[in-house]
């Protein structure tokens, strides 16, 4: 039996289309600290769908997000063209564009086997524990007498200059991963996996727990019973008791205890609601159409109200500053989408990993719908001295990718099934 040559220069492509997510990531130090030049890393991030094409023919692979992505991509292009000031317009066409590579790198890898999904989710772990550790490690954080300890156990590790992870890019990021995680859990079989998954949730449950940020909690909590009623419907006739419950204890400490006073400031919260009061003014006349331009918030807003502010703590409203009524239509379009497509992962006929991955990721979105009402976890504003970057974070299009894949997989292998012998074809 003859076995199929497979040459030099194919073995080459295919290593570089499988590392194709890790590709635009020079687009970032491009932007943060001017190396490399911008030519170089468009060449860089731009590499693998030139190759995608002359070995595949095809840039990249059609996915569920490319129409809301399109509008998005328009409307931050108009964007950075209305931006009074063109240098934090541009860093952040930049690494938008970073992301949407990064997007549509992992996408265009979405038929591969289970161990490239497997090592994607470990370096995500591994990425997120080790942004846990710098965030201890900085010590610019609420210290309670529950979390004291774990800043004091990083605290001889070196500090970074103007780049810190807050309190809540630790809540948005772990309330994240832990749900996809949660869910992979339900649909395994292999006890040993299954004992690994329950103690690695545990872990980073405790992590989310020492953060102390009340947002990442409630997005978890929403996240967590989105899973339970997508996994088991009538999951819902014990989670309302329970939520009141919760609710009730929450309300009779909230003045007792510091720590959850700190986490749930009503007081915050009222900063929060009229800083998005005094914005509203800002959008007049053109802004109310085209908004201020891409990163010109934070400019517009200090100069005007003498603040030192770095984002709106509203992804929402923060969207429609950068590119108007196109971030307005790219979001409802891309919910609109996630909506059919998680009620079909949902209902899929399977019980396979990938749907409990699936479910694990509809109960991320809507904990991160919440969470997104409170703060920002698109854009990401690094002051330093008397300027600042405003730049895109490619965590949630990484998400929205995993998310696509995940219903490819699933819609894939309902299609498998309904083409096998003596399996009728269901209308």
């Amino acid at each position: 039996m003859m076995t199929k040559q497979v040459s030099p220069s194919s073995k080459i492509c295919e290593t570089l289309l499988y590392f194709q997510p890790l590709f635009p990531i020079p687009l970032y130090f491009t932007v943060l600290t001017g190396h490399p030049p911008l030519w170089l890393g468009l060449v860089i991030g731009l590499l693998p769908l030139i190759v995608r094409y002359f070995y595949q023919k095809v840039f990249i692979q059609q996915t569920l997000f490319d129409a809301p992505i399109l509008v998005f991509l328009v409307g931050a292009t108009i964007g950075s063209l209305i931006a009074t000031n063109k240098d934090i317009a541009s860093s952040a066409l930049i690494s938008l564009l970073a992301s949407v590579l990064i997007y549509y790198g992992i996408t265009s890898n979405r038929d591969r086997g289970k161990y490239y999904w497997i090592s994607l989710g470990t370096l995500i772990i591994i990425i997120s524990i080790t942004f846990a550790v710098w965030f201890f490690s900085q010590g610019q954080s609420k210290r309670f007498p529950l979390n004291q300890w774990a800043f004091d156990l990083f605290k001889s590790m070196p500090k970074t200059t103007g780049i810190s992870l807050g309190i809540h890019g630790i809540g948005a990021l772990f309330s994240a991963v832990i749900p996809v995680i949660i869910g992979a859990l339900l649909f395994l079989k292999n006890k040993a996996q299954v004992v690994l998954l329950i103690v690695l949730i545990l872990l980073l449950i405790f992590i989310l727990f020492l953060s102390v940020s009340g947002g990442g909690w409630i997005a978890f909590v929403i996240s967590l019973f989105g899973i339970l009623i997508c996994w088991r419907k009538r999951s819902v006739y014990f989670l309302i008791p329970i939520s009141g419950l919760m609710a009730g204890v929450a309300l009779y400490y909230y003045t007792k205890i510091n720590w959850l006073y700190a986490s749930f400031s009503i007081e915050t919260l009222m900063s929060r609601i009229n800083l998005w009061m005094k914005t509203i003014p800002l959008l007049r006349d053109i802004h109310s159409f085209l908004g201020l331009g891409l990163g010109a918030w934070v400019e517009t807003y200090n100069t005007l109200y003498n603040s030192v502010e770095v984002h709106l703590h509203n992804n929402y409203l923060q969207v429609f500053t950068d590119m108007g009524i196109f971030g307005v239509l790219a979001m409802l379009s891309a919910a609109a989408i996630f909506t059919v497509t998680a009620w079909k992962i949902v209902n899929a006929n399977t019980q396979s990993i990938t749907k409990g991955i699936g479910i694990g990721l509809i109960g991320s979105f809507l904990g991160g719908a919440f969470f997104n009402c409170l703060d920002v976890t698109l854009t990401g504003t690094i002051t330093e001295h008397n300027s600042y970057l405003y730049l895109s974070i490619p965590f949630l299009w990484i998400w929205a990718a995993c998310y696509s894949v995940v219903f490819h997989k699933l819609n894939s292998q309902h299609e498998y099934e309904t083409k096998l012998p003596g399996v009728i074809n269901k209308p």
